[in-house]
C-alpha cells in the first residue's frame, strides 16, 4: 500500500503473512512509513509545523498448540519523530499584564501576537524560535491465549509498552517571544545542572475472561479480572516562559530586566508517577424469548496513583538595563538551579474505588413485524455508570493538588432498523448523563505573572442528546449516509479556586459557562456510487463534515470575552474517486482531495485573557490531494 501527495506526502506499507509450520503456526510481518511536510511554516526560521513522521514495525504470530488452544502473539516497535502542531496567536485583550514584556526576541508580546494573526490565512506561524517536537518512541508486546474447554472458554490477555524519548513540546502562545507549553526549554536547564536525564514509561497489564453459556444457551455469560500497572520517571516540566529565561520592560532603547525567578524562569521540575488499578468484572445476557433480551453488567474498580515532584528554581540575579542586541544574545542561557526554597519537593498518595453497573433490556420484531416494508428492528433501554480516576494537578502548592473520580450516569433509548429489503437502515439515540466531579482543564491565575494549568472537579453537569444514522441505497450502487447529533450540555455546579490580591484562596462561580470544546452540533454525510464497467468498479465518493462553534475558555476571565473565546463553526468537503480493476486482480487505484473548497478554520485551542490577553488556536489541514495504490496478491 503506498499513496503521495501534495506536502511532500510519502507512505508506504508492506505485509507479508502465512503458515511458518504447516497449519499449526502462522505469522504475519508489517512494515508502515508514513511522512508528509507540515501545513504551516514558520515564518522566521523556515520550520514546518504539523508535520507527519512516522515508523514502525509490526510482527504477529499465531499458533494452535491444540485443537482447543491458540495463542496469538504480537510485538512492535515504533518511533515518532514530528513538529508540534502549528499555532496561532490571537489577540483578545490588549490590557493584559504580559502584553508589553519583551524577551529574547524583537519586538515585544503584542506585536508578535498581531503578526501571527495576519500570517495564519498565508499558511504562516511565528512559533518558538528554538523549534518544537513532539517525539516518542514505542515498544510494545503482547500475548493472548485461548483455551476452549468445552462448557467454557479461558482467555488471558497479556500486555506490555515501553515508552522512551519523549518530547511534547507546544506553543500556548503561539509566538517566539514567550515560550509557554515549551517542556523543551525546561529539561534542557535541569539536564545541564544534572537534574534530569529523560523521560520513560512503562506500562504493564494482564487480564483473565471466563465466558460461558447455560440453560440451553438462554444465558450467556463473562467474568473477568483485570490488573495494570503504569510507571512514569522523568517527566520534565516548569514554568520557564521565554527562550533565554530572561525578560523585561523596554525603556526607550534599552530593556529592563527582571530578575528570573520572578518573571522568565520562575521554577522546572521532574516528576514521576505510578498508577496502579484492579478491577472484577461481569455481564449476563439472558435471552427470555426470541424478542426479549435482559444484559446486566458490574465492574468493581481500584485504582491508586503515587506522585512525587522535585521543583527546582533559578537562581540567577537580574541582569539590569540591557541593549536589545545583549537581551538577543541571551538566547538558550543556561540558568544555575537549585532545589526550591519553598518546595523543594510535593508527595502525595490517592486510592479511589467505584462500582459501576449496567443494565439493558432490548427488544427484537416479531416475524409479523418485518413482513412488509419493515426488514428488521431492535429497540433497546440503558442504564450504565462510568468512572474515570482521580488524580493530581501541580498548582504551585505545599502539596501537588488532587483531583476526585470522574462518574457519569447514562441513561440511553435506542433503535436500529433495517427496511426496504435492507436498502434503508436507520439508527437512533436518545440520552442523558449526568455527571458528578466532571474533570474539566482549567487556568488559575497565582498573582500577576504566575498562571498554571491543571485538572479540576466540576461539582455536577448534564449532557442531553440526540443521535441519528441514516444509510440509503436507492438504486443498485448508490449509497447515502447521514450521521448526526445534537448535545444540550452544561454545568449545574463549578466552585473553581483563585487567589486574591491579598494572596487569599476564594471560589468563583463558573457554572454559567460553556463547557470547554463541546459543540451543540455536529453532522456528516456521504454519497457514492458503484460503476461496475468491463475493466473494474470506479466509485466516486463525495463527503462533508459540519462542527458547531465551541467555547475554549478554561479560566474564568475568559468568559468576560465569550465571544473571543468561542471558535466558529466550520464545514469541510472531501472527495475521492476509485478504481478496483478486474485485469490485475488485488489492485485499487484512488485520488483524493481533502477539504476541497479549502475552508479556513480553527479546530482547537485555549484562551488566556488574564496574563497574556490572547487565545492560541490551531488551524485545520487546508486543501490536500494526493494518490493511493493498494495491491494484494
Amino acid at each position: 500500500d503506498a499513496g503521495v501527495g501534495n506536502y511532500d506526502r510519502r507512505d508506504i506499507s508492506v505485509r507479508f503473512e502465512g503458515p511458518l509450520i504447516g497449519d499449526n503456526l502462522l505469522g504475519a510481518i508489517t512494515y508502515d512509513s508514513r511522512e508528509a511536510d507540515g501545513y504551516m511554516d514558520d515564518y522566521y526560521t523556515g520550520i514546518d509545523y504539523g508535520n507527519v513522521d512516522k515508523e514502525a514495525v509490526v510482527g504477529q504470530l499465531r499458533w494452535f498448540a491444540t485443537d482447543t488452544l491458540t495463542v496469538d502473539f504480537l510485538a512492535l516497535w515504533g518511533e515518532s519523530t514530528e513538529n508540534a502542531a502549528p499555532r496561532t496567536c490571537l489577540q483578545i485583550n490588549p490590557s493584559a499584564v504580559l502584553q508589553n514584556f519583551v524577551s529574547t526576541y524583537d519586538g515585544n508580546f503584542a506585536e508578535q501576537c498581531a503578526l501571527s494573526e495576519q500570517l495564519a490565512k498565508d499558511e504562516k506561524v511565528i512559533n518558538d524560535t528554538a523549534g518544537l517536537t513532539y517525539d516518542v518512541s514505542n515498544t510494545m508486546a503482547s500475548m493472548t491465549v485461548a483455551w476452549d474447554i468445552g462448557a467454557v472458554e479461558l482467555k488471558s490477555i497479556t500486555g506490555y509498552l515501553k515508552q522512551e524519548d519523549l518530547t511534547r513540546d507546544s506553543d500556548q502562545d503561539g509566538t517566539p517571544v514567550l515560550t509557554i507549553g515549551n517542556f523543551s526549554q525546561a529539561a534542557r536547564n535541569l539536564e545541564a545542572n544534572g537534574f534530569w536525564d529523560g523521560e520513560e514509561r512503562t506500562f504493564f497489564s494482564q487480564e483473565f475472561n471466563l465466558f460461558g453459556s447455560g440453560f440451553d444457551d438462554k444465558l450467556d455469560y463473562t467474568l473477568g479480572l483485570y490488573y495494570s500497572d503504569e510507571d512514569m520517571e522523568g517527566y520534565a516540566g516548569g514554568a520557564i516562559l521565554t527562550d533565554g529565561g530572561q525578560m523585561g520592560i523596554a525603556v526607550g532603547d534599552l530593556i529592563s530586566t527582571l530578575p528570573p525567578s520572578t518573571l522568565g524562569f520562575r521554577r522546572a521540575d521532574t516528576l514521576a508517577q505510578t498508577s496502579e488499578s484492579a478491577a472484577a468484572f461481569g455481564q449476563a445476557i439472558w435471552n427470555f424469548s426470541e424478542m426479549w433480551q435482559f444484559t446486566l453488567g458490574g465492574r468493581y474498580t481500584w485504582e491508586e496513583k503515587t506522585i512525587e515532584q522535585d521543583n527546582y528554581s533559578s537562581i540567577e540575579p537580574s541582569l539590569g538595563l540591557l541593549t536589545r542586541e545583549q537581551m538577543n544574545a541571551l538566547t538558550g542561557f543556561i540558568h544555575e538551579l537549585e532545589p526550591n526554597a519553598v518546595t523543594p519537593q510535593q508527595k502525595d498518595k490517592q486510592d479511589w474505588t467505584e462500582f459501576s453497573p449496567s443494565a439493558t433490556v432490548t427488544m427484537f420484531a416479531p416475524g409479523s413485524w418485518t413482513d412488509g416494508f419493515l426488514s428488521s428492528a431492535m429497540f433497546y433501554l440503558t442504564y450504565s455508570e462510568g468512572f474515570k480516576a482521580g488524580g493530581f494537578s501541580d498548582f504551585g502548592l505545599e502539596r501537588p493538588t488532587s483531583f476526585d473520580p470522574e462518574i457519569v450516569d447514562n441513561t440511553e433509548l435506542g433503535f436500529k432498523l433495517e427496511m426496504a429489503d435492507q436498502r434503508v437502515r436507520l439508527n437512533g439515540a436518545i440520552y442523558s448523563m449526568d455527571y458528578e466531579e466532571m474533570q474539566i482543564g482549567v487556568t488559575r491565575i497565582f498573582g500577576e505573572f504566575d498562571t498554571k494549568f491543571g485538572i479540576t472537579n466540576a461539582g455536577s453537569s448534564k449532557m442531553e442528546g440526540v443521535e441519528l444514522e441514516l444509510s440509503v441505497m436507492p438504486i443498485h450502487g448508490l449509497l447515502m449516509s447521514f450521521t448526526g447529533s445534537y448535545i444540550d450540555g452544561g454545568y449545574e455546579e463549578f466552585n473553581d479556586e483563585f487567589i486574591n490580591s491579598d494572596g487569599e484562596t476564594e471560589l468563583t462561580d463558573r457554572s454559567a459557562e460553556p463547557i470547554k470544546g463541546l459543540p451543540e452540533q455536529t453532522y456528516s454525510w456521504a454519497i457514492q456510487y458503484d460503476w461496475d464497467t468491463d475493466i473494474g468498479m470506479i466509485t466516486p465518493r463525495v463527503s462533508g463534515y459540519y462542527k458547531d462553534e465551541v467555547y475554549i475558555g478554561q479560566e474564568p476571565e475568559a468568559f468576560d470575552f465569550e465571544e473571543e473565546s468561542t471558535l466558529d463553526s466550520y464545514t469541510v468537503w472531501n472527495a475521492r474517486l476509485a478504481f478496483q480493476s478486474y485485469q490485475v486482480e488485488g489492485l485499487e487505484v484512488s485520488v483524493y482531495m481533502n477539504n476541497f473548497t479549502d475552508e479556513f478554520f480553527y479546530g482547537t485551542g485555549n484562551v488566556n485573557a488574564s496574563n497574556l490577553g490572547v487565545a492560541s488556536v490551531i488551524r485545520g489541514k487546508p486543501k490536500s490531494y494526493g494518490l493511493d495504490i493498494y495491491y494484494a496478491w
